[in-house]
């Protein structure tokens, strides 16, 4: 994260993921799964939450811990719920495991680009706090 800086992390985890998911959506048995799994848990922990945590870094320690919480409890919980309601409507329309990878594939690729931009503004902007 150091040398390559917040935005081509974000990047380069997001096209392993990426890749992870298109190989799913090819070959989908639970081995694929596993693998994919282990491949986003470990990027997640090792390199997605220290970045998540730097973007912290810009406000104010209070604006922070209010922002954090919300977010990791509100918004990050309520995206699981939307993704599994999601997940059941594309199967109820009648849509393959490998369809629902593609559409997956697609949802990655914006969630990708909105990572890659916020870590880019973060490293232009520095990581001096704002002031409340």
């Amino acid at each position: 994260v150091r040398r390559a800086g917040v935005g081509t992390t974000y990047g380069l985890m997001v096209a392993i993921i990426f890749s992870g998911i298109v190989v799913l959506g090819l070959w989908p048995v639970i081995v694929t799964l596993a693998l994919v799994q282990i491949l986003f848990r470990s990027g997640q922990f090792g390199t997605m939450k220290p970045c998540y945590d730097m973007l912290f870094s810009a406000v104010s320690e209070e604006q922070k811990y209010k922002s954090k919480n919300f977010i990791d409890t509100s918004v990050v919980r309520s995206a699981y719920l939307i993704g599994g309601w999601f997940f059941t409507l594309l199967k109820f329309i009648g849509l393959s495991i490998a369809n629902i990878t593609a559409v997956a594939a697609i949802g990655m690729l914006l969630l990708g680009y909105l990572g890659v931009d916020l870590g880019r503004r973060f490293e232009r902007r520095g990581s001096r706090p704002t002031q409340a």
